[in-house]
């Protein structure tokens, strides 16, 4: 925080509702330290972390994880950014509490519905809460009041600009983050007269620029939407600074729980961009629309420096990138650098998911415990209607992998994709039972069209023949829901959509898997331990298993080490095919689209590689010269 001469702060971003409060956001956190950079004093006000200790961080959690067919985050604010709507607010909460998602496959992160006195205990808190927080930042002396909006944050956004300017006409009032990407920045305008600007794009240059015109010349464009250029230079842009985030959390750890253990990380990003969609947007993704432009990284020491700077200033060990793509050179530009300085922290990052071996074992020395990776599906012929750039059995190796790595995958698995066949998904239901000793999807079901997703800029393309806004949408904003939609409804069927019998037993066999690792008490395990001689014993507790150990022979074992990767059986030497066949038919290999993988996990592995890590750390922590992150990887 910053003042100027007067005492007051004239430019205050604001952090709104609803968001989990125990991850503070990059936006406003960032933006920030770039415009006190530029020399205007800044303050940032964590009303979502002001909201969440009026109705406790478990219930505004809830509401942040309301799903995009419901945006309850969004319409409890209905009321109180667009007061003319007040008499249908009761009849919309209702409709979106109990809707349910598109589609016609089992949507399996479905919330169930809040619970009317949750809903009611939400919407009392409002008028005062938005009555004290728009004081507060008038009587910090604002000029300038800037909203930073993802997700569920449009409408409580402009609840606050209404009562900022209701307090003070004269408050210039801005919006910008995702919520505000061309064309949606112009229908938030058109919903409230109560902003008066919007950002499109990355803020970060255009914005200090606005704000310092404004403050100094008295200055304003003449266009209500601002848009941004991407910028070039990462290495310009500051570091993150979460103080008043934790100002905001310290007089609540005491009264609340779960803010007594927040945050559970923080961000920081490496990269902003898509390198694989600057060449093959995936089809669904709606993550990267225009503005943001070509995929740019940060330089490699400085994404180091990043990640230790924000461990040591705020003592929180658990980091999580930003970025919508692992850069492609991390592995071999910053992985090292992570691992040599021995950095006590877990790292959580999105990856494409053909990273072999060396890579994984290269992140668990270098701290990341947890991956994010893109895998959707298990049926080639949909990750190429897709265009993922990968094969099933890739998929199913980054889960083997990660396993033996003690390495936590948190992935999605989409269906109701165009161009998916019956086949494929009969496939998979004989493939699932083989592979639920790794890791299962945290949810699974049909895709949303999302904006700018291929799908929802040439439908017709994919067979797409009605796009229309999601519900909460047009609950929410009328007329405008089309400006203002981050998904929509389709119109469009699939062969397998068509074919309930096949379907049926997919979702029969994909709920078997969740269900294990959801709420199991311990998932199975396919675990191959080595013996003395080359000879190998495998564990297996999968309901599929044949027995519950396997003895394999030094024959056994280099038939499984041949298949480390997919490959068609005539590359795998001539002497083996018949150990290969037995592994086969003892579930230890999948026999899959015509290629061939080893099934097993190694716990072993991860093992090793963990106590490296530790010993590493013991080292620099006791003062002795660091290894290169050669001998340590």
């Amino acid at each position: 925080m910053s003042r100027d001469q007067s005492g007051a702060i004239p430019l205050v971003l604001v952090v709104p509702p609803v968001l989990h409060p125990v991850m503070p956001p990059l936006g406003a956190n960032l933006l920030a330290p770039t415009c006190i950079a530029a020399g205007i004093p800044t303050r940032v006000v964590e009303a979502n972390v002001g909201y969440a200790a009026r109705v406790g961080f478990a219930i505004a959690g809830r509401i942040a994880a309301s799903p995009p067919y419901r945006l309850l985050g969004e319409a409890l604010f209905l009321a109180a950014a667009l007061p003319e709507r007040a008499a249908d607010h009761a009849g919309v909460l209702e409709r979106l509490r109990v809707a349910q998602g598109p589609g016609t496959v089992a949507i399996r992160w479905q919330a169930a519905p809040l619970e009317d006195e949750v809903i009611a205990r939400c919407l009392e808190a409002i008028p005062e809460f938005v009555a004290t927080t728009a004081r507060e930042i008038v009587e910090l002396g604002a000029r300038i009041v800037g909203f930073s909006s993802m997700g569920q944050q449009t409408l409580a956004s402009i609840a606050l600009a209404r009562e900022i300017k209701r307090l003070d006409p004269s408050i210039v009032t801005v919006i910008g983050g995702s919520n505000a990407t061309a064309p949606m920045g112009a229908g938030i305008l058109a919903v409230s007269p109560a902003l008066d600007y919007a950002f499109s794009g990355e803020a970060d240059l255009e914005f200090p620029k606005f704000c310092r015109a404004y403050l100094e010349h008295g200055e304003l464009p003449a266009t209500k939407v601002v848009e941004c250029l991407p910028v070039q230079d990462m290495d310009a842009l500051p570091e993150p600074d979460y103080g008043a985030y934790f100002a905001a959390l310290a007089p609540l750890r005491a009264s609340d729980p779960i803010a007594a253990q927040a945050p559970n990380s923080l961000m920081f990003e490496s990269s902003r961009g898509c390198w694989w969609g600057d060449k093959h947007l995936c089809k669904f993704c709606g993550y990267v629309p225009p503005a943001v432009g070509r995929y740019r990284m940060r330089s490699p020491g400085r994404i180091v420096e990043a990640i230790a700077a924000l461990v040591e200033r705020y003592g929180i060990t658990h980091i999580r990138a930003s970025d919508t793509i692992m850069p492609a050179q991390f592995p071999k530009t910053v992985l090292p650098g992570l691992v040599e300085r021995g950095i006590e922290c877990t790292l959580a990052y999105e990856i494409k998911s053909n990273h072999r071996e060396d890579d994984l074992d290269l992140c668990v020395s270098a701290g990341i415990s947890e991956l994010q990776p893109g895998i959707e599906t298990l049926a080639s012929n949909i990750l190429t209607q897709m265009d993922k750039g990968v094969s099933a059995l890739e998929n199913v190796r980054l889960l083997r992998n990660a396993r033996s790595r003690q390495i936590s995958l948190i992935w999605n698995f989409l269906s109701a994709i165009p161009g998916e066949r019956s086949a494929d998904y009969a496939a998979m239901a004989a493939l699932i039972p083989l592979i639920e000793h790794l890791q299962a999807p945290v949810r699974w079901g049909p895709i949303h069209v999302s904006r700018y997703s291929p799908y929802q800029q040439d439908p017709a393309q994919y067979g797409i023949s009605r796009l229309e806004p999601m519900l909460p949408y047009v609950e929410c904003f009328g007329p405008l829901a089309d400006q203002l939609c981050s998904n929509y409804e389709a119109d469009y069927t699939t062969e397998a959509l068509d074919d309930r019998s096949t379907m049926a037993h997919f979702e029969q066999a994909m709920e078997h898997w969740t269900e294990l690792w959801q709420h199991g008490e311990t998932p199975p395990v396919l675990e191959r331990y080595p013996l003395d001689g080359g000879w190998a014993i495998v564990k297996d507790t999968r309901a599929a298993a044949r027995q519950p150990w396997h003895l394999l022979s030094v024959a056994g074992c280099a038939a499984l080490d041949a298949v480390r990767d997919p490959v068609r059986e005539d590359q795998v030497p001539a002497e083996l095919r018949a150990e290969l066949a037995a592994l086969v038919g003892a579930g230890l290999v999948a026999a899959y689209e015509g290629r061939h993988l080893a099934l097993t996990v190694e716990p072993e592995i991860g093992a090793a590689l963990v106590e490296r890590r530790e010993r590493h750390r013991r080292k620099i922590r006791a003062g002795e010269p660091a290894r290169a992150a050669a001998a340590t990887a």
